[in-house]
């Protein structure tokens, strides 16, 4: 009799361990569901939050590399789990030098045409300033149009100068986009 029992119990036990494993296995399945939304949500805060905290950072190697890894251990992505966070510290530490060189490359070819501009404008005024110490200069016709002249050319550069600058933030921006997209993309896999 006790061991007809004690065999009902171990088959009762057995079905009960089935039962538990099998809804531990549901458990898991929605957990690991859940958590995969939730990394690409915590992933593209990160992207968010680097973006606008680090950005202005992005002529130090070593200070854009320091915010984004802070930004990776912030509150806000505190629920990403040990080894995406891991992930991602390397894939800063990997991308943040490659991003700081383009960068760094493309200012200074953005510098280099800049000075050139630069040094065409103060060209352009030396010559109208020498044009206005000209007797052409005191005729009041002549003034208007050496005076327009002047002003045209020296306003074409400037905005030359200024396309110049323009591109450098897009260029930039750019940049800052496809590298945290790196980062992110390199995580995700």
């Amino acid at each position: 009799m006790e061991l007809s029992q004690l065999s009902k119990d171990v088959n009762q036990a057995k079905d009960e361990a089935l039962t538990a494993k099998s809804n531990l296995k549901i458990v898991q399945g929605k957990f690991s569901e859940q958590y995969s939304e939730l990394r690409v949500h915590l992933l593209s805060q990160f992207t968010s939050l680097s973006y606008s905290e680090c950005y202005k950072l992005l002529s130090s190697a070593n200070n854009i590399s320091q915010c984004f890894n802070k930004i990776a251990e912030s509150y806000n992505l505190r629920e990403l789990n040990i080894k995406d966070k891991v992930n991602l510290k390397k894939n800063i530490k990997k991308e943040s030098p490659k991003l700081f060189i383009d960068y760094s490359n493309k200012k200074e070819t953005h510098d280099y045409t800049l000075n050139k501009i630069n040094d065409r404008i103060t060209l352009a005024n030396q010559k109208c300033e020498s044009k206005k110490a000209t007797d052409d200069h005191k005729d009041r016709f002549k003034k208007i149009n050496i005076d327009y002249e002047c002003k045209t050319k020296i306003s074409e550069l400037e905005n030359e100068s200024l396309k110049v600058k323009m591109e450098l933030i897009f260029a930039k921006q750019r940049l800052m986009s496809d590298y945290l997209n790196s980062i992110i993309q390199q995580t995700l896999n």
